[in-house]
């Protein structure tokens, strides 16, 4: 799908595990840990402690359909208690931005619930990384899991970041992850880094996405239940950045939605082969049969383009707040708008020596919407973004022909 990672990064990396000791033994100098007894309900797949609440009504794991084991052990705790306070403050003020606002009154809810201070360490576990002070007892998998933000880029020794680690990426902008998850990601982490820089609030996440599940018939999709999709085919039956647009644009990002492959083909049609696909051809070709006076043509591209400044602030409002399915749909909105202004004017059917001034002002006005539209969907659909720019070529005023964008899916 187009899909790339700059670094892959492995907790079981030397740097990751020096700096999770580091990290623990800070916690534990700062007075934030103590040692005593857990019994909980443990579920081998989450890999996490559940309460009774969580569980479905024949007392399994909602998730992995499976019952949870009853466990008693030696651990040493976090002092959440002590950090809740702030971290409900941090929260309530935005200084700690949870989206969506569904989140945050979730996340609130949980600080009425009442929410235990929580474990750090396991025993007898097959693998981890040991507390430097108890050889006993291994990093909880999850605060592990949280460290590996931290550590990747603390120090210098995490692969492809040198000495700007530091600096460019901490404190973060965006934590991302899944619903399922805010408790640690929205309380454990904030709170954990809250202990390590002595109540610094500048040090924490500015803002946490929790995003809803891609479901199948109504369930989330899960390698243990074996019902996902499978990318690969997704990309081959509609290329990559037909695969990233049917998937973004399902619904809204941050909300849950079940996943209908039979409406995949009407929809990559609709709004790809039909709609932009459409647009775009259309115009170009329209541009080199029907222009003749080619200077007025890219004078009206150019006094178009900065009346386009309102629109592109308000994408990058919608960007900034992580809407995309609704930046999507403005797109969509701005192709059908000017694929009906093309019908309404019929600049096909004017005489190219008599109406030129005519038939220069409905393409140009549809060319700045598809440049505005290729720029809007660079994130989204990168190949296709890139295709439309270098169609074209507003710098060097030479527009040319492409392939089609997205062949008709049958």
């Amino acid at each position: 799908m187009n899909i790339e990672y700059s670094q892959f990064i492995r907790t079981t990396n030397s740097y990751h595990m020096q700096g999770a000791q580091q990290f623990i033994s800070q916690l534990k100098s700062q007075g934030a840990l103590y040692e005593g007894d857990y019994c909980g309900l443990y579920c081998t797949g989450c890999e996490s402690f559940l309460t009774e609440r969580q569980l479905d009504e024949r007392g399994f794991c909602p998730d992995h359909k499976k019952p949870p084991q009853k466990v008693t052990e030696k651990n040493w705790f976090f002092k959440l208690s002590d950090y809740l306070p702030q971290i409900k403050i941090l929260i309530e003020n935005d200084e700690i931005k949870i989206s969506p606002p569904v989140r945050k009154q979730e996340v609130l809810g949980l600080f009425k619930q009442g929410i235990e201070d929580f474990s750090v360490s396991r025993p007898q576990v097959e693998w981890g990384i040991p507390l430097p002070w108890d050889k006993e007892q291994t990093i909880y998998v999850w605060v592990e899991a949280l460290l590996n933000y931290w550590t990747a880029v603390q120090h210098n020794s995490a692969p492809g970041l040198g000495t700007e680690g530091l600096d460019k990426f901490w404190p973060p902008d965006l934590h991302l992850m899944a619903k399922d998850i805010i408790k640690f990601h929205c309380l454990f982490w904030p709170a954990m880094l809250l202990a390590y820089y002595k109540n610094d609030p500048r040090q924490l996440p500015r803002q946490i996405f929790a995003h809803g599940f891609f479901t199948i018939n109504g369930e989330k999709m899960s390698k243990t239940l074996g019902n996902v999709i499978d990318p690969s085919q997704l990309v081959h039956d509609y290329g990559d950045d037909g695969a990233r647009y049917l998937i973004l644009s399902q619904f809204p990002f941050g909300s849950d939605g079940d996943i209908e492959a039979s409406r995949f083909k009407e929809k990559f049609n609709a709004d790809l082969a039909n709609g932009i696909g459409n647009l775009v051809s259309r115009t170009t070709h329209l541009c080199l049969k029907q222009i003749n006076d080619w200077a007025d043509f890219w004078s009206i591209v150019q006094q178009k383009l900065p009346k386009q400044q309102p629109a592109w602030n308000h994408y990058q409002t919608l960007m900034s707040e992580l809407k995309l399915y609704d930046v999507l749909k403005e797109i969509m909105q701005l192709a059908k708008e000017n694929d009906q202004l093309l019908a309404s004017e019929k600049p096909w059917s004017l005489d190219a020596t008599v109406k030129q001034e005519q038939i220069i002002g409905v393409l140009g006005r549809v060319t700045a919407a598809i440049d505005l539209m290729a720029r809007e969907l660079a994130p989204f659909l990168p190949k296709t973004a890139e295709k439309i720019t270098a169609m074209l070529n507003i710098p060097n005023q030479k527009i040319t022909l492409g392939s089609s964008l997205f062949p008709k899916v049958t």
